[in-house]
C-alpha cells in the first residue's frame, strides 16, 4: 500500500499557519506539536505527534511517500528521520523531481528536462510578464525552483483575489497554471505534475492503486487518480468548493487536527 501526501498544510504546519487558526499558538505548539523543520536554526514547521505515530506504523509495513511543491533543497530541511521516519520515495518540486533512497532517479529527471526545454513561454517570459502585471509594492520575492517553475510573495494587502484570476486568463492557452497558496503565486508547467510522478513511483514499486492527501490545486492531479483521497477542512480546494466536483473525503476538521483525522482514516485501511 502507498499513502501519498502532500506536507505543507496538510501533514505539517508552519508557524504563521498556526498562529491564523489559532489565539494561543505558543500553548498549541508547546503541549501538542513537536518541530519537524527548523530554518537559519529556527523552529519553522510543526507535526502533531499521533501523525508522527501513525506514519511511523504505516512506514514500517508500507510505503509512505512525501508529494511535496517544495524543492529537493526544502524538502531535507524536514527531519523526518530524526523521528524514525524513513521515507525510500519522495516526491519534489510539484513532481519535477523523484527521489529514492534520497538520490535523484536520473531516468525522470530525464524525462522533465526534455519537456522543460519545449516549453512556452519561458520562465524569463514569466518573470517579464510580473513585472508588467503588479506593482514593485505588490511583489515583494520572485523565486524560481530548480528551473522548472516560477512563484512570487505578493503583498496580499494590496493585491485582489480578481487581479489573480486576470491574471490566470492570460496564462489559459499556454502550458502555464496558476496556484496561490497563502503569499505565495506559483507558476506551473503542465506537463509538471505531482500526479504523474506518482504515477511513476507506483510503476517503481509495482503498485496499482495508492492512497493520498492534499490541500491546493497543485495536489489535484494527485487526488483524482487515489484509491481514496483526503482533503483538510481548508485550503484552495475547499476554499473553492472544488471538493464538491470530486470524488475525495473532507475532514471535519481544519488546521492541525485534519492531519490526524486523515492518519486515522489511512489506519483503518491498513491495521
Amino acid at each position: 500500500m502507498i499513502f501519498a501526501s502532500d506536507l505543507d498544510q496538510t501533514l505539517i504546519y508552519s508557524e504563521n499557519f498556526i498562529a491564523r487558526h489559532y489565539r494561543s499558538a505558543v500553548k498549541i505548539k508547546s503541549e501538542q506539536l513537536k518541530i519537524i523543520e527548523y530554518y537559519q536554526g529556527k523552529p519553522l514547521s510543526y507535526i502533531h505527534p499521533g501523525v508522527i505515530k501513525l506514519l511511523q506504523e504505516f512506514n514500517s509495513q508500507h510505503h509512505f511517500v512525501p508529494v511535496t511543491t517544495r524543492t529537493e533543497e526544502q524538502y531535507r530541511r524536514i527531519q523526518f528521520a530524526d523521528w524514525n521516519i524513513n521515507p525510500r520515495y519522495a516526491i519534489t518540486t510539484n513532481g519535477a523531481k523523484v527521489l529514492i533512497d534520497g538520490k535523484p532517479d536520473l531516468k525522470w529527471q530525464h524525462r522533465i528536462n526534455k519537456l522543460v526545454q519545449q516549453s512556452s513561454p519561458s520562465i524569463a517570459d514569466i518573470k517579464v510578464l510580473l513585472k508588467d502585471f503588479f506593482s514593485k509594492d505588490q511583489v515583494l520575492k520572485i523565486r524560481e525552483a530548480e528551473d522548472v517553475f516560477i512563484y512570487c510573495v505578493l503583498d496580499m494587502s494590496q493585491t485582489s483575489l480578481a487581479q489573480i484570476n486576470d491574471l490566470r486568463k492570460c496564462f489559459s492557452k499556454d502550458d502555464w497554471r496558476l496556484s496561490l497558496q497563502g503569499r505565495k503565486l506559483y507558476f506551473m508547467p503542465h506537463f509538471i505534475s505531482k500526479g504523474d510522478a506518482i504515477k511513476y513511483v507506483c510503476e517503481c514499486l509495482g503498485e496499482s492503486r495508492y492512497i493520498a492527501a492534499g490541500d491546493s490545486l497543485l495536489d489535484l492531479p494527485l487526488l483524482v487518480n487515489a484509491q481514496k483521497a483526503y482533503i483538510p477542512g481548508h485550503g484552495e480546494i475547499f476554499e473553492q468548493g472544488l471538493h464538491r466536483e470530486y470524488d475525495v473525503i473532507i475532514c471535519k476538521n481544519e488546521g492541525v487536527t485534519a492531519s490526524v483525522q486523515i492518519l486515522e482514516g489511512l489506519k483503518s485501511m491498513f491495521s
